[in-house]
């Protein structure tokens, strides 16, 4: 009969339930019984209803929360995700699968979660072939396994299936975690079941001790730190003294240098007025320049009207020239034949007494007349 546990009793792998009048027995305020085969879940509901306090989880503990396939065989209490190791075979030479179920995994953080929070003392039975390592490690990563204070562990002593880990090692690894072994049981050699109970005060001093390293490595640190800070402080003094001596040195040369940037300021200010000055003579000469061209534009369009107005005047005079011309050849024309009329006249009869002083003086003038317009063509 297991001894009283009062506060909480966490049964990992409880099977079919054979155990649960046990638990009852123990007083425990909760009983928390978590079984993935769906065989035995049907009837761990009808027995949970019986009580208030207990809980039934129908779920697996994996590394991955999701479903996975879970192999049951034919001997007792054995059912894994992982095929059994040849150890395993040796125990039971019979051994065969019995049975195939899709279950539910939970990672230990899901498991830790879903318990809530969970009255002192706590007990965990760990019943779970394959599993132990996965829980028993991530629970010691997250200090969940520093909040139960009693472990009854049932362990194959060699590796019972692939991936799981033999009972010597999950006893190193809960030794690790400052669980102290209360008891053991090996009526059954092959799957001895081990007892262990948590050492506040050894984890407490184990706790200590490693704050403690902590803070010598800490200190160590520090000192490295403050040493390296004090040679840094002694080369940057160093250098300080080496700019310092530069800077004295440099004194006059920056003087002058700051007369220098001062004459040179001075100048570019001239230099900045002169370019003002050359930027308005520079738009008055382009606004000169742009008159003029706007100016010579005009005196071109002139150039080319009187152009225009010469070639059309050209043209006219020598139209006029050619009608001068023409009435040139006329004029000598008629005065020939004015002539030619005046001779016939003075050789007629009839004519001699009206022009005897006339005859010889009219033809001249006529000549003259019509001898003008030639000259003025010459």
């Amino acid at each position: 009969m297991r001894a009283s546990v009062r506060g909480t009793l966490l049964h990992i792998g409880s099977g079919d339930g054979s155990e649960l009048p046990l638990h009852i027995a123990t007083g425990a305020e909760r009983i928390i019984l978590v079984e993935p085969n769906p065989e035995h879940v049907a009837r761990l509901g009808v027995l949970a209803a019986q009580a208030d306090n207990i809980t039934v989880l129908p779920q697996a503990i994996a590394e991955r929360g999701t479903e996975a396939e879970l192999a049951v065989y034919n001997m007792p209490g054995l059912a894994s995700f992982t095929p059994p190791t040849g150890s395993l075979r040796q125990i039971y030479p019979g051994l065969r699968i019995s049975g195939r179920h899709s279950v539910e995994t939970l990672t230990p953080a899901d498991l830790r979660d879903r318990l809530g929070d969970m009255p002192a003392p706590v007990r965990l039975i760990l019943d779970a072939p394959g599993t132990e390592t996965v829980l028993l490690t991530a629970w010691q990563a997250d200090d969940t396994l520093s909040g139960i204070d009693d472990i009854e562990l049932r362990c194959a002593a060699e590796p019972a299936f692939e991936g799981s880990a033999s009972c010597a090692e999950l006893c190193q690894l809960l030794e690790n975690a400052c669980f102290e072994p209360s008891g053991r049981d090996f009526s059954d050699p092959d799957w001895p079941v081990l007892s262990f109970r948590f050492d506040r005060a050894g984890a407490a001093l184990r706790a200590e001790k490693l704050r403690v390293r902590a803070l010598e490595e800490r200190l160590a640190e520090t000192d490295a730190a403050r040493d390296e800070a004090v040679k840094s402080a002694e080369t940057a003094r160093a250098a300080l003294a080496e700019v310092q001596s530069r800077l004295d040195d440099l004194g006059p040369k920056a003087d002058w240098r700051a007369d220098r940037i001062k004459q040179l300021e001075e100048q570019h200010a001239e230099a900045l007025a002169d370019h003002a000055t050359q930027a308005k003579d520079h738009a008055a000469l382009k606004s000169n320049l742009d008159l003029a061209l706007r100016m010579q534009a005009m005196s071109a369009a002139d150039l080319s009207d009187l152009r225009k107005r010469y070639e059309t005047l050209l043209a006219r005079k020598e139209g006029q020239d050619n009608l001068i011309s023409q009435l040139v050849v006329r004029l000598e024309e008629a005065s020939g034949h004015l002539r030619g009329l005046a001779a016939d006249q003075a050789f007629a009869p009839d004519a001699l007494p009206a022009t005897s002083s006339a005859t010889p003086e009219d033809p001249e003038p006529a000549t003259k007349k019509a001898g003008s317009p030639r000259k003025a063509r010459g």
